[in-house]
């Protein structure tokens, strides 16, 4: 199968985590090894709840033996499986087990993300960290959100996603992933058909595009939407991208910007949270409201060109701006306006 993937040109990234199922024989075969995380006693390890795992124990990464062994499972999927990458998912302070007995100790339960994103990169297979800080900027993979959920509005939904990348991008992560396009549909199987195309009407500006479904689960209007979606991607946004990638590297500038990158003294550009900027010059404006085909873009001093190729004078709002659900709004600055 690897194979298969490999000749039709995919790479395959595997989802990996810090927690052993009670029911895997790797969790028996080393108990008596501190391979996994202790309770307050510090005589047996310690079960946690994560995600599907009812029962399972923490990998105890001040444990040198538990590193070698945790590393070597990673090693033999590369070579073994030819597995090109891993998503690092866990390791998060709230999901250890309460009183915590640790081999090496730790001045923090904050610093047990900090010796698993060590081990994700040193492995030199790390395509995403699941828990950052400050101390990760560095980095080298890309900063996963917190899953999002297959709804429309706050906290974890469509609305969520837009201030979050902004967020992470400020602070220094300019590479995130948000996860599938229309979120994690826990009950239904999928996302509902008018959130996974307006999702995907995001998703298609960030650096990374990521789908769970496919748009020919649904209906030939979806997936006609969603190959025009992929060609505008390659065509126009891929290279805005990396245009801002660039810019990051030279200047540290988030890749993807709030309206305020432009006019830092604009009160309007300031509330708005539902727009963004990919780099300087490709501002775009999604439908995030169910049951909506329109909505108000507020466009920074300057002149854009529209989708149709019609000029707006920048410094206003643009009222009632229609898009079916087949488009997303989006404005290209114009070059001689650019500083």
């Amino acid at each position: 199968m690897t194979n298969i993937l490999h000749n039709r040109g995919y790479s395959l990234i595997l989802r990996v985590h810090p927690y052993v199922s009670t029911a895997s024989h790797n969790y028996y075969q080393y108990i008596g090894d501190n391979l996994w995380v202790r309770d307050i006693t510090g005589k047996v390890p310690s079960l946690v709840r994560w995600n599907h795992l009812v029962s399972s124990v923490v990998v105890d990464f001040t444990n040198n033996k538990a590193v070698e062994w945790f590393q070597s499972k990673l090693k033999n999927l590369h070579e073994q499986f030819r597995v090109d990458g891993f998503q690092f998912d866990g390791g998060e302070a709230t999901s250890l087990p309460p009183y915590p007995t640790f081999t090496g100790g730790l001045q923090s339960e904050n610093d047990y993300a900090d010796l698993y994103n060590k081990i994700a990169i040193d492995s030199g297979l790390a395509f995403s960290l699941g828990v950052v800080s400050q101390l990760h900027c560095h980095l080298p993979a890309f900063t996963e959100l917190s899953s999002r959920q297959s709804v429309w509005g706050l906290p974890r939904g469509l609305r969520s996603i837009i201030p979050a990348v902004l967020s992470t991008g400020l602070v220094g992560y300019p590479f995130t992933l948000i996860g599938p396009v229309g979120g994690y549909a826990v009950s239904s199987g999928r996302p509902d058909r008018e959130l996974f195309v307006r999702w995907l009407q995001v998703a298609m500006f960030f650096p990374i595009l990521q789908m769970s479904v496919l748009p020919s689960d649904y209906d030939d209007e979806v997936t006609s939407i969603a190959v025009k979606c992929i060609q505008f991607r390659r065509t126009v946004v891929l290279p805005k991208l990396q245009d801002a990638t660039d810019e990051f590297v030279a200047s540290g500038a988030p890749i993807i910007r709030p309206l305020w990158w432009l006019a830092p003294n604009d009160t309007n550009a300031h509330d708005i949270d539902s727009e963004f900027l990919v780099g300087s010059d490709l501002l775009v404006a999604p439908i995030l409201e169910p049951h909506s085909d329109q909505r108000d873009i507020y466009l920074p001093p300057g002149l854009w060109t529209d989708r149709e190729g019609y000029v707006h004078k920048g410094g206003k709002w643009i009222y009632d701006h229609r898009s079916s659900l087949s488009k997303v709004a989006y404005f290209i600055r114009m070059p001689e306006l650019r500083q």
